[in-house]
């Protein structure tokens, strides 16, 4: 089942539910309307997908070059890795949302991908070369004026030889576990079953990956997101 991302777009993007198809031999990434399941709880973001190689490629996943947000190793309750672009508005979108279950135990593992732009690469490069990571992240994603603003404040760094390997992998990790857009998230269940979710489906959505309390979120750019 493809999951869906909401948003509040400008003319750049378009207003509405969708959700992003990764169109493989291109590289590209395509949004095509669909609407998520509606439950008593809201829109679920588990109905997530799960497979032998999903659950096979989990290695891959926890060794794969990510940046750290949220809890600490000591103090966290709940893991997910996040696959993301800098100039994905849907990333960002969950970014803000996710931050609301950092002070409940939540730590992101946030994945760079680099195949929205032009410019998704050496921004990509920026965080990961970047001396504090986790700040550049924050600083790149905190700095969005609106969501018209793509890419937010990330600079650009050199894309260096390194950089292209990482990137190359991630983006090959992504593919292979099915993901059909950005954001792309994988995480376990209490059982230790893997399961991966696309988009962004709703308020509820981390609430329902992590089993952490639902914590509600008051920000016009999420308005958009049922709860």
């Amino acid at each position: 089942m493809k999951h869906a991302v909401f948003g509040r777009l400008s003319a750049r993007f378009a207003i509405g539910v969708v959700s992003a198809a990764l169109v493989a031999a291109a590289g590209l990434v395509q949004v095509t309307p669909v609407f998520a399941a509606e439950t008593s709880t809201g829109s679920q973001a588990d109905a997530s997908t799960t497979s032998p190689k999903v659950q096979a490629l989990w290695g891959q996943v926890t060794q794969s070059k990510y940046i750290i947000q949220g809890a600490s190793d000591s103090t966290k309750k709940a893991t997910i890795y996040a696959f993301f672009d800098p100039n994905c508005i849907f990333c960002h979108l969950s970014w803000k949302l996710s931050r609301a279950y950092y002070p409940e135990g939540l730590q992101v593992r946030w994945i760079p991908v680099a195949f929205l732009m032009t410019s998704s690469a050496p921004r990509a490069a920026w965080v990961l070369l970047n001396a504090d990571p986790s700040k550049a992240m924050a600083d790149g994603e905190g700095g969005w004026k609106g969501l018209e603003d793509g890419g937010g404040a990330f600079k650009e760094g050199p894309v260096t030889a390194e950089v292209q390997k990482t990137l190359a992998r991630n983006k090959k990790l992504f593919m292979d576990l099915g993901l059909t857009g950005t954001p792309g998230f994988v995480y376990k269940d209490p059982v230790g079953i893997v399961h991966t979710v696309s988009g962004v489906s709703s308020k509820h959505m981390f609430a329902n990956m992590t089993g952490l309390p639902y914590v509600s979120v008051d920000d016009p750019d999420l308005d958009n997101i049922p709860d």
